[in-house]
């Protein structure tokens, strides 16, 4: 508190109070002393005047009278400048001399017998050489007319007729006191005739109040934005009202609810018997426990160390037997724990009527636990105050300069309204170039000030782990969701999050506004800073990953380190990786590994990515499932989860309206646990159960997929759902390398179906009536595409044209496009190389990579390649018998139309396999053959 002494004129007091009107010593100072402001409690007990007695009887007053601090031992202890110590003719004592000179204003009481005491005419005289010129003097004219004293009237006259006798050899003293009398007389003040002397020292009290009160808060002239939530809360005090009241002020950190209860509390304070401002209880509590807060608490009320007791339990004893009977004001600032309420504040019946305790604090809950029935809610300021505030700590005056004003609106828009930040990068920029001031800015972008952060993160050291967590969550991915949306997709990690959101909100973390959920921009930013503190070198030791440049660098690491990791001999951490979030300006491609994901054991959540068009996570070994929020991936076209560990697919699949390429290929469920698993080579396959393959529960709500890819899914029988039929959109199918022996009948229903593949299906025995029954007949939705491989060693005698080895001439028949030709169909038998050396060669990924392709040549020139399907690329060098390979070909297929476009009379048909591995060949093609369908050839085949 400002140094500063309400002083009184003592004899002028003390005759209005029939007190001696006489001199005495002042206490000796044997510590440091300083002038501080104190209240005096006048009692009717030393009081010789009736009236005023009597007016006093049921009244206890605070008022600046005749009052000045003694610092002993760091304890304020008021002293009275009318001590009975002080002996008549005694000098005018230095100390008070002091004290006047040091005053800043001069409460003057001027009763009708003031004159008589030369001690109080010095007093008078000292008093107007030090505070004429500031018009600091306030005369109280008890039972006396103004004017007697300004012309020295009545009683006055008669005390002056006899100084002039005393002091003849010192006139010039005499006519001091007159002039001092005169100009104090000219003064505006009070007069107590006809009132209450409890009304007129109670307005005296308001008014030097009133006057000090603007000193006190000399440095909240920069404060902005204050003035209306004082008068918010202070509706809420109700000053008039007889009862006790609890008043909660809270919000989040930073902003400013320490500053609004501080300034409340000087401004009221004087109106109550005792008071405290208990700052910091959190930190204090952590650092020094609740006793130790007690204990500050009852020396600030009781002017004195107290120190007598060691346990909780006393000291809330003592608490409510000091204050049970006394009007006071509590501040308890930064409450975090139920417990302090219960231990500092008790029950409303600890204090007496008329008590106020305001408590300040992040966590609204306590307030409502606490039964604070009054709380009021600090929000930040808006861009008008915002600006002031950032413009006083910044340039020291009310308005930036020109050239800072655009720089000064990006500051503001990154504190958004927190005065927290609007002060300290304010304060931080003050006389920088503007040069230091972009410089600063690029560098909020990349990391918070370190004092906006340390405060801000308060509140999330308070969490438990699974606060920690979902806050985490929505600062990094989930800000702005829907709220039942937030909740479902925090639910599908296996969180609690309907109570945890509730209390987030509760402790200032975060905001529901409109149904969403949302959190101030800082305090986004400080749960992302966080996030980063895991480790700032390495992207991929973090538990979540929203940046672009970080997602690419875990993404683009090159396959011999990633395969390095998986042998333990390096490590990028991505195991750490629990979500990934990626929002892009505009679309670009990116080209990652997908072995990255196979490390991501932990990964349970990719969001953010709305405009996303082409995800691929083929290769993902260990990736074993994925989250509902999948399903807000609007723009999704092509998914490709081929060679993961995805055992079901969820059902947030089915919400993506725009997808049309859906691939399961090789998708078989959680691999068997055992080290060798993690190994990109097979070598060990056979030494553990395999997984049990894809399960499929339904398919109907895929209506807008095109292609759709479950190959090698280990699919037995039963394993595709019956409303497969149900994909009204779906043209090609990849069944291969599966191990049913029937399809359902409702593939007949896939009127748009113009591939399916069935490679591989060993176990196949029947196939069903295929769309509408018209596989092979030429019209609008006929299927245009059939390629199967089956073991078998012949071709079959309806074709044709056959021969041994691996190519074969045919004759094309003229105007062949305008009769009923319906397509051809191509037919290949293949074995084992006879060489086995060429078995043993593997490319840079473990696998055997050899294949077969058939040309259409016409006239030796132009040519038409198909390649064996992809699916049994990588597993054709491994047969252990002969096997057919069948193409057919729709005339409607649009490579074939513009192949044969032209009328054409020979056709080549060429077989060639081959090997990526220096081109050695690991297949031998035994025999080849075509047949031409006509429209003849479907009706002897439906007959």
């Amino acid at each position: 508190m400002l140094s500063f002494f309400n002083f009184v004129s003592r004899g002028g007091l003390a005759a209005a109070l029939g007190l001696p009107a006489q001199p005495s010593k002042l206490h000796k100072k044997t510590e440091q002393q300083q002038l501080t402001p104190h209240f005096l409690r006048v009692r009717s007990r030393s009081f010789s005047s009736l009236a005023l007695r009597q007016s006093l009887l049921k009244w206890e007053v605070k008022a600046f009278f005749l009052v000045f601090g003694v610092v002993t031992n760091g304890v304020e202890e008021p002293k009275s400048l009318d001590n009975e110590e002080l002996q008549r003719g005694t000098t005018f004592a230095p100390e008070l001399l002091t004290a006047i000179e040091q005053s800043r204003f001069a409460i003057v009481v001027l009763s009708p017998n003031y004159a008589s005491s030369s001690w109080c005419l010095d007093e008078i005289t000292k008093i107007v050489e030090c505070m004429e010129t500031r018009g600091t003097i306030l005369p109280i004219f008890y039972h006396v007319d103004p004017s007697y004293v300004r012309k020295q009237m009545g009683s006055f006259a008669e005390s002056f007729t006899k100084h002039e006798e005393i002091f003849r050899k010192d006139m010039a003293k005499v006519r001091q006191w007159r002039e001092a009398l005169f100009k104090v007389a000219n003064f505006s003040g009070w007069t107590s005739k006809d009132r209450y002397e409890t009304e007129l020292i109670k307005e005296i009290v308001e008014v030097v109040w009133n006057k000090v009160h603007p000193m006190l808060l000399g440095s909240a002239n920069n404060l902005v934005g204050v003035d209306f939530r004082v008068k918010e809360i202070n509706l809420l005090l109700d000053a008039e009202a007889n009862d006790v009241r609890f008043i909660g002020i809270w919000g989040m950190g930073g902003m400013g609810k320490t500053t609004i209860a501080r300034l409340v509390y000087e401004r009221v304070f004087h109106n109550f018997e005792v008071s405290s401002f208990l700052a910091n209880v959190r930190e204090v509590s952590a650092k020094h426990g609740l006793v130790h807060l007690q204990k500050e608490l009852l020396s600030q009320i009781l002017k004195k160390e107290s120190t007598n007791f060691w346990d909780v339990y006393s000291g809330t004893s003592m608490i409510k037997n000091y204050l049970c009977n006394k009007k006071v004001l509590l501040i308890l600032d930064d409450i975090d724990e139920l417990n302090q309420l219960q231990i500092l504040l008790g029950e409303k019946h600890w204090f007496g009527l008329g008590s106020r305790i305001i408590i300040t604090t992040r966590d609204q809950h306590l307030l409502v636990t606490h039964g604070v029935e009054k709380s009021y809610e600090l929000e930040g300021l808006n861009e008008v105050e915002a600006l002031q505030l950032f413009t006083w700590n910044a340039f020291k005056k009310d308005h930036p300069e020109d050239d800072y004003l655009e720089l000064s609106k990006c500051f503001m828009e990154y504190a958004g309204g927190l005065p927290l930040a609007l002060t300290t990068l304010g304060s931080f920029l003050y006389k920088r170039s503007r040069d230091a001031w972009t410089s600063a800015l690029d560098k909020l972008k990349k990391a918070p000030n370190r004092t906006i952060f340390g405060t801000l993160k308060m509140s999330y050291d308070g969490l438990d782990e699974i606060e920690r967590r979902i806050f985490l969550d929505v600062a990094c991915f989930l800000k702005g969701y829907n709220k039942e949306r937030t909740i479902e997709v925090l639910e599908s990690y296996g969180f609690c999050p309907c109570i945890t959101v509730d209390v987030l909100v509760e402790k200032s973390l975060l905001t529901i506004s409109d149904n969403h959920v949302w959190m101030h921009d800082l305090i986004q930013e400080m749960g992302r800073e966080i996030v980063c503190q895991e480790s700032y070198e390495e992207p991929g030791r973090r538990s979540r990953l929203w940046h672009r440049d970080d997602i690419l660098n875990v993404f683009s690491k090159n396959r011999v380190r990633i395969y390095a990791e998986m042998l333990g001999l390096a490590s990028t951490g991505t195991k750490a990786i629990e979500g990934i979030v990626l929002h892009l300006p505009e679309l670009e491609e990116a080209h990652w590994n997908p072995e990255a994901f196979s490390k991501m054991s932990k990964l349970s959540v990719i969001c953010g990515l709305k405009s996303l068009q082409n995800l691929n996570m083929s290769g993902c070994s260990l990736l074993g499932n994925l989250p509902e929020i999948l399903g807000e991936i609007e723009c999704l076209e092509e998914h490709d989860l081929s060679g993961t560990a995805i055992g079901e697919p969820p059902s947030s699949l089915a919400l993506m309206k725009n997808l049309k390429v859906l691939s399961f290929c090789r998708c078989k469920g959680q691999p068997p646990k055992s080290w060798h698993s993690f190994l990109p080579f097979e070598f060990f396959a056979g030494k553990s159960s395999g997984p049990k393959g894809l399960v499929l529960a339904s398919l109907k709500r895929f209506c807008s997929l095109k292609k759709l890819d479950l190959s090698d899914c280990n699919l037995c029988e039963g394993g595709i759902p019956d409303d497969i039929g149900c994909m009204s959109s779906l043209e090609e199918l990849n069944l291969s390398g599966n191990n049913f022996v029937s399809l359902p009948a409702s593939l007949r229903c896939l009127s748009k179906l113009w591939e399916l593949n069935l490679e591989s299906c060993k176990s196949l025995q029947q196939l069903p009536d295929l769309p509408s029954n018209r596989t092979l007949h030429g019209i609008r939705h006929s299927v245009l595409k059939f390629n199967i491989v089956i073991p078998g060693s012949e071709i079959p005698d309806w074709f044709s044209n056959q021969r041994v080895g691996d190519s074969l001439m045919v004759e094309w028949p003229p105007h062949l496009c305008n009769s009923k030709w319906m397509g051809f169909v191509l037919c290949a038998v293949f074995g084992a190389q006879e060489n086995p050396a060429a078995l043993l060669e593997f490319d840079s990924f473990g696998r055997h990579p050899c294949g077969i392709l058939c040309y259409l040549e016409i006239a030796g020139s132009y040519q038409l390649s198909f390649p064996i399907p992809d699916e049994v690329y990588h597993s054709v060098g491994h047969v252990a018998s002969d096997h057919l390979w069948l193409l057919y070909f729709s005339r409607k297929y649009h490579r074939c139309e513009n192949f044969l476009k032209d009328n054409c009379s020979q056709v080549e048909v060429l077989f060639k396999p081959f090997c990526s591995v220096r081109n050695n060949t690991c297949l031998k093609l035994k025999k080849c053959g075509i047949h031409l369908v006509y429209g003849e050839d479907v009706e002897e085949l439906n007959r």
